[in-house]
């Protein structure tokens, strides 16, 4: 093809080009009939919208072609075609009229680079390009920085691409198929209320997953959709939580009482037949696509993950149901999560090495060795709680600790998880030393990517906000700050004071207003400031200290790390 018979690809600008404040104009001059000239626009970082060209001294019979990647590492545009996994090949064409022409291409793209190929001209053109974003409307009024600049340019990437993935819905990635996939949107949310709190996009996707039904009750995991290969069990799961999300930030239980028929719909599958073995245990049912993760997790007949992942929707779902009022309902499910734990501790947990197991296979085998993600859902879930400190031990912090385990383990996606549970539990230190490890290879795209690995010529994605969730991570761990109660309405400070840095702050926009801290060491000591807003109560967890306090102001401290 013609990007293989390039031979040459000049680093440094050839052309006459000039950058004025709205548009970029390059001087193309003629290559001749049946050749071309090819020249490559940088739009400085990976932004999503559409393509604006004016076009003056054409003759009438030239060809434009745009070609939009995603980013260049290498500099040299690498022709990726379609039709193998996710590769995909974007482009838009022009022919533009005798003398002045100008086009808008409405086609929404997510691209740094765009390829421009000038085909068949007998004399010179000039062309102007501009680039007019497409973005959901925050307002950006949380951050994070510390006196690490890596982590701060860590932070600043999966904002970035939390940014990018935001268009008029939750998109896993502006540059491939730009869906609206379930589990993705979760962690996107959550990153969104850390960096803005607008929750209005969320409860839009909530809606938009809720009213396309696909069978058996279940949702899709993207939507809309007209695919119905994507029915995945543990996203309309997962659907379910994000109802439990949105009230919990915002305080809101309207959306649950809107969506519970929905809710119950979905939860009546997993009362099937077809989707309980006699034991009563879920299992893999192969007319739909059993998920979980990018990871080795088996797919055998009876997954630990599906079935902890089930008890954990059904124990939000009792809360929601608590909420409204429903104490009925609520003590039912409370009965039946009850039951379940007993029927998951029978099965699952094996008393001997004090973890869970993956599951079993048809002929009742155990699948494979304990993963990393059932002993998170084990903890999630708070079943088989005595056995914490080996689940912990033996498996999540080898994985923090990037150590060799012959056992799945999580994805750049479901690792967020891990984060949460491990940082909860006092591992902040690990789980920030592995983010530094493993995000920092993602600053040469400035963006999150789709895993720990990204391969140009692969044709995977590097702008991926599914993997943006280092920018409520950093706030929880470094910064100290977590919610405690639905709507923001109570929160705990418990900064780590990583012997690595020397100060950190951040700024939380609530639905009851921003809350800014900062820390910073003199020596041994450590001074620490906290503003919340009036409506907010606050647990503060320090060195030395421990206070509770019952409503807004700022909350100075000095404590001594001796």
């Amino acid at each position: 093809n013609e990007f293989a018979g390039v031979k040459k690809w000049d680093s440094k600008p050839s052309l006459k080009s000039k950058k004025t404040d709205s548009a970029l104009e390059i001087e193309i001059p003629a290559a001749g009939n049946g050749k071309f000239t090819a020249v490559t626009v940088d739009l400085g970082k990976i932004t999503v919208g559409t393509l604006n060209v004016e076009v003056d001294g054409a003759q009438g019979s030239e060809v434009l072609d745009f070609h939009y990647f995603q980013c260049l590492r290498n500099g040299i545009p690498e022709y990726l075609p379609p039709g193998g996994g996710c590769i995909i090949a974007l482009a838009s064409r022009m022919r533009p009229a005798k003398g002045k022409s100008s086009n808008e291409f409405f086609h929404v793209m997510g691209s740094q680079h765009v390829l421009i190929i000038a085909r068949d001209l007998t004399k010179k053109i000039k062309i102007k390009v501009n680039w007019r974003l497409h973005y959901y409307p925050f307002t950006m009024k949380g951050s994070f920085k510390s006196s690490d600049e890596t982590l701060n340019r860590i932070y600043e990437a999966c904002r970035h691409t939390q940014q990018i993935c935001s268009l008029d819905s939750y998109v896993d990635t502006p540059w491939r198929e730009q869906a609206q996939w379930w589990g993705d949107a979760r962690v996107q949310a959550k990153n969104t209320f850390y960096i803005d709190g607008d929750a209005r996009l969320f409860a839009r996707g909530i809606r938009s997953i809720a009213g396309q039904d696909a069978p058996q009750g279940l949702t899709y995991g993207h939507a809309p959709t007209t695919s119905g290969w994507c029915i995945l069990p543990d996203f309309s799961l997962t659907w379910i939580m994000t109802v439990w999300d949105y009230y919990w930030q915002t305080g809101d239980i309207t959306v649950f009482k809107e969506q519970q028929k929905r809710i119950e719909a979905v939860l009546g599958y997993f009362e099937t037949p077809e989707a309980r073995d006699k034991s009563g245990l879920l299992v893999y049912d192969k007319r739909f696509w059993l998920f979980e993760d990018w990871s080795t997790l088996p797919k055998d007949r009876i997954p630990a993950f599906l079935n902890l992942w089930h008890l954990v929707t059904l124990i939000h779902y009792a809360k929601m149901l608590e909420i409204s009022k429903q104490t009925a309902a609520a003590k039912k499910v409370a009965d039946e999560i009850k039951k379940r734990k007993a029927l998951l501790t029978k099965h699952f947990f094996d008393k001997k090495s004090g973890l869970m197991k993956a599951g079993f296979t048809a002929e009742g085998k155990v699948s494979s060795e304990p993963s990393v993600h059932d002993q998170t859902l084990a903890l999630l879930a708070e079943i088989c709680t005595e056995s914490t400190d080996k689940m912990v031990k033996k498996r999540m912090l080898p994985y923090l600790k990037q150590e060799k385990l012959d056992a799945p383990v999580p994805s750049a996606f479901w690792a967020t998880y891990v984060f949460e549970c491990m940082g909860e539990l006092g591992y902040g230190k690990e789980v920030i030393d592995f983010i530094k490890a493993k995000w920092s290879p993602m600053l040469s795209t400035g963006t999150s990517w789709e895993g720990y690995e990204w391969n140009e010529k692969a044709g995977g994605s590097c702008s991926h906000a599914w993997t943006a969730h280092p920018t409520f991570h950093f706030v929880n761990i470094i910064a100290g700050v977590r919610q405690t109660a639905a709507g923001w309405k109570s929160i705990s400070y418990s900064p780590t004071f990583l012997d690595s840095l020397s100060n950190a702050d951040a700024v939380i926009p609530t639905p009851l207003g921003e809350i800014s801290t900062s820390w910073k060491k003199s020596g041994k000591n450590v001074y620490a400031t906290i503003k919340i807003p009036e409506a907010m109560s606050i647990e503060v967890i320090l060195p030395g200290l421990k206070k509770k306090f019952k409503s807004g102001g700022t909350y100075e401290f000095n404590v001594s790390l001796k």
